[in-house]
Parts: C-alpha cells; structure tokens; sequence
C-alpha cells in the first residue's frame, strides 16, 4: 500500500448512479451492456443521470458532477471506489463489475473530464453498503495508508442517494482515524467537517451519525 500522506482523496461509492440509473434493476446486466457498445457510447451513458425526481433535465452523474474541472474543483491525487460483491447466485445489484469499468473510463478524459493513471485508482471492495461493513475498511486503510510520523492524507466523501448507509460510515471512519472529510452533498455543497458548522440543509443528512458512533 503506497504512503499517501500530504495527498488528497476522494472516496466514491460505486451504484446504479453511476450509470445514470436510479436504484434497482439488474446492474450486471447494464455493466455487460457497456461492455458491448462502442467505448464513446459507454463514456455517454457513464456521464448523464436520470432525470430529476421533480422532472426537468438529466443531471451529470456523481463522479462527473464531483470531478467537473469548469466548477474549479479540487485535483485528486488518488481515488478510493467502494464497490459490493455478490452474496449468492440471484444477486443482480452488485457493484464489482461495474467499479473496474469506470477505474477505465478515469484514465479517458473525455468521460469524467480528468484522467488518473490506473495505479491511482483503488477498488475497495464490501458485502453491502453499510456502515457496518464501510466504517472498519475505510478505518483500516486511512491508518495503513499514512506513515508513521506523517501527515494524514485529507479525505473528500461523495455522499450519494441510496447509499446513505455507506457514506456515513465512510465519513465516521475518516473522523475517527484523525482526518475530518470535506462530504460532497448530492446537491454540490461540499461540508468541510474539519471547520465547518453544517447548514439546515445538509444537517439532515449528518444526523444518523450520532446513531453509529
């Protein structure tokens, strides 16, 4: 595992979003579909969400909104994609196929806007997206990530819609191992917890936490 201190990261957790979907259906089948179609196809289907509840436009989806280089956001020097495997045969909503795809389309810049090279791009795998299964990984790696006498790396947390399980674990985790994240709301605001007093907005979202810690 490389020394990461001094770096910044941003910790993503892999879903239906991703591929411009709301939650359910058969992922694996929408992952072997982007395995088939031309690569610039499958670039358009990893940029664009479902339209909005309330109607109106699609939107970019997470990892474009996060990543977009016109809003003036932060430059990653490494990328953590939190991806679930399957736990039986009829399992259709598992992440692990489709983490590798988008660890490609990173080192593409025509799909995210940016590019990393591939060793830059980790996939830590889970059971299920919960707190229960994110908070001891993301613990273990933050504390086997920073050397002995280093600085921690900072942590940025997309905080994503259906997986409100993972991402408060992800944040608790980062909290407990010394380094606050900044968590990347759904909306675009982005919560510095190292400073930051949460809105009544995004309180909201940061309250479960006191239920885990």
């Amino acid at each position: 595992m490389p020394i990461l201190h001094d770096m910044r990261i941003l910790i993503h957790t892999v879903g239906n979003a991703d591929v411009g979907s709301t939650s359910g259906g058969n992922l694996v089948a929408r992952c072997a579909a982007l395995r088939a179609m031309p690569r610039q196809d499958a670039a358009e289907k990893l940029q664009q969400s479902a339209p909005a509840e309330s109607g109106g436009d699609p939107r970019p989806t997470p990892l474009v909104a996060v990543l977009d280089r016109e809003k003036g956001t932060t430059d990653y020097d490494r990328i953590l994609l939190i991806v679930s495997i399957p736990q039986d045969e009829n399992d259709t909503e598992f992440t692990s196929d489709l983490g590798p795809i988008i660890k490609e389309h990173l080192s593409e810049e025509w799909t995210y806007g940016r590019t990393l090279p591939a060793d830059a791009v980790e996939l830590l795998e889970i059971k299920a997206p919960l707190s229960s299964e994110t908070r001891p990984l993301l613990g273990g790696w933050i504390s086997g990530s920073a050397g002995a006498g280093h600085p921690l790396p900072d942590v940025d947390v997309s905080f994503i819609r259906g997986s409100n399980g993972a991402g408060l674990g992800l944040i608790t985790a980062a909290i407990e191992a010394g380094t606050p994240p900044t968590v990347i709301l759904p909306a675009d605001e982005r919560l510095d917890l190292s400073r930051q007093i949460p809105t009544p907005e995004s309180r909201q979202i940061c309250e479960p936490l006191k239920e885990i810690r």
